[in-house]
């Protein structure tokens, strides 16, 4: 049967039960032990029977051989282990104390032992525990730096989405726009398409009464031809008939046919052949439409000292059919301009917009004008528009003389205009 003290010694102990709790109770299984064995000594020394001591002087007389001490295990023994009979000390006794001892030590130090090692690993698991302590320290102190970048982020993302909203809304609010400029600039061209269809319509009928109107000065002009050549015939009967030498007389002077110079003829008639051949921007530099340039155009397009307008990109405007003059639209730009664009006058009536407007090309803003300036414009466009048909060839069926009435009609059309 094993000892409570080779039990102790012997007994395990796990590395997570390793503290203060777990060496006391070791300690008090030890002293238990302890107590038990001196216990069973006792009673085991009790079962031996010794004879009644007779008087404590009598061990004296008893042989060393033959004290029953000396062969048997005594019953009744105080804890000195000495015999009564023969005061020696009991072999038995003697030989249990020494093992009781023994194994006492044993377990002693083996429970030293053990307590070293439960406190070393007691050391190690503070250690431990303190280094988990560091660690866990350090994993709050990150912990804690990493929240306060996550709540930066957070207010990040909050300030990234607030201006993201913005930017959706202002981007709503410039898509609405654009929507409604995009309607109204559709809207604008509408009406602007619809009042150029009007215009178109106007000018159409206008084109219509104007052809109307030539085709009448056409037949008026052709019965005026025939008179006047009727005319002419009947005062050169009337000449031969009253002065032979006439003809003597005409090729001295330059001839005149119903009061036309025979020169400016001429040069009309060289005018017409040359200008089906050049092209219209080199008709300036001909003889005949050098002087009327220089006598009629350009003094009929000089406005005065205030004019807004160039006469040279006027006569260019006119002579390439750029020039546009029509009245001005109810409302529209006649009350952004003080006074007229091309002379400078003010209006008679301020509070009137003026009535007719005019650009020199597509692409140019129009310029509001009076009427003698309008008047004064439409004149030179009606010459350059007999020089473009007679350029293009459309006056083919007409005489040379009819033709040159009719530029010096233009003519003084524009020097009334002035």
């Amino acid at each position: 049967m094993a000892s409570p003290i080779s039990s102790i010694a012997s007994s395990p102990v796990s590395n997570a039960s390793l503290n203060h709790a777990d060496i006391a109770s070791v300690y008090a299984q030890l002293q238990s032990a302890v107590e038990s064995t001196t216990a069973r000594t006792a009673s085991r020394s009790s079962t031996f029977e010794l004879s009644p001591p007779e008087t404590p002087g009598s061990a004296k007389d008893v042989a060393d051989g033959d004290c029953p001490c000396q062969q048997h295990v005594l019953k009744n023994t105080d804890s000195s282990g000495i015999c009564s009979i023969c005061n020696r000390v009991i072999p038995v006794a003697e030989e249990e104390k020494h093992k009781f001892l023994v194994g006492t030590q044993s377990a002693l130090e083996a429970a030293e032992r053990r307590v070293a090692d439960l406190e070393a690993q007691h050391a190690a698991l503070l250690r431990a525990v303190r280094e988990k302590d560091d660690l866990v320290s350090s994993l709050q102190h990150d912990m804690a730096v990493l929240n306060e970048k996550y709540v930066s982020e957070i207010e990040k993302a909050v300030e990234i989405q607030h201006g993201k909203n913005l930017v959706e809304r202002e981007l709503e609010n410039l898509s609405q726009q654009l929507f409604e400029e995009a309607n109204g600039m559709v809207a604008v061209e509408k009406k602007a398409k619809y009042h150029l269809e009007l215009q178109h319509k106007r000018l159409l009928k206008e084109l219509e009464n104007a052809r109307d109107r030539i085709a009448v000065q056409d037949m008026q002009l052709q019965a005026l031809r025939k008179i006047i050549q009727q005319q002419e015939e009947e005062e050169e009967e009337q000449q031969q008939q009253q002065d032979p030498t006439a003809d003597e007389e005409d090729s001295a002077h330059p001839k005149t046919i119903a009061g036309i110079d025979t020169m400016l003829l001429n040069e009309f008639k060289s005018f017409v052949r040359q200008s089906m051949v050049l092209p219209l921007k080199k008709l300036s530099s001909l003889p005949f439409l050098r002087p009327c340039l220089e006598e009629d155009i350009l003094p009929c397009l000089r406005f005065g000292p205030n004019s807004r307008m160039s006469s040279r990109k006027l006569v260019d405007a006119i002579l390439f059919n750029a020039c546009f003059i029509e009245e001005t639209p109810a409302g529209g730009d006649a009350g952004l301009f003080v006074g007229c664009q091309a002379c400078g006058r003010p209006p008679d009536d301020p509070t009137a917009p003026l009535a007719y407007r005019v650009r020199t090309s597509y692409y140019d803003d129009w310029a509001c004008i009076d009427r003698f300036c309008r008047d004064r414009l439409v004149a030179v466009c009606e010459f350059y528009t007999f020089i473009r048909n007679v350029h293009q060839g459309y006056y083919t069926a007409r005489s040379v003389s009819d033709l040159y009435h009719e530029a010096m009609r233009l003519r003084l059309q524009m020097f009334y205009a002035r």
